[in-house]
């Protein structure tokens, strides 16, 4: 049920970018990555563990890293950033001590991966304008 959420939720978000014009904008796809990328360090401050904590804002950083990266050089960045954190939310739990709840990996994915492949379409259509390196 969480997976469906999620997707339905990246979908939701989809349609809302697209209503309001802003999904060609790099500020939205900036803000969504660094959105996600912090949610683990909230649990992780929620979790309580120093070591949690130093691991979960380090792979923070590093995705905020890779989308300021994309506003200076290629959106595709961004898509691989998205994709890439869809894939960290299957494995989190697995190789890293994951602080989140047990439902937010499956949502995290379905979220992710959607607003990762759209974004991989836009770019790939040429339809991603506002950043450089398309």
């Amino acid at each position: 049920m969480s997976l469906i959420t999620g997707l339905l939720l990246g979908v939701i978000s989809i349609i809302a970018m697209r209503m309001t014009g802003i999904e060609r904008q790099r500020g939205t796809w900036v803000t969504t990555v660094l959105a996600i990328a912090s949610f683990y360090v909230v649990f992780a401050v929620e979790y309580g563990n120093h070591s949690t904590l130093i691991i979960h804002t380090i792979i923070a950083a590093v995705s905020a890293f890779f989308a300021v990266l994309a506003t200076a050089t290629n959106a595709w960045w961004l898509a691989a950033t998205l994709i890439a954190h869809g894939v960290f939310d299957l494995a989190a739990g697995r190789i890293l001590p994951d602080p989140s709840p047990s439902w937010w990996g499956p949502f995290c994915v379905g979220v992710d991966l959607t607003l990762g492949v759209w974004l991989t379409s836009m770019v790939y259509r040429g339809d991603f304008d506002d950043l450089p390196g398309n």
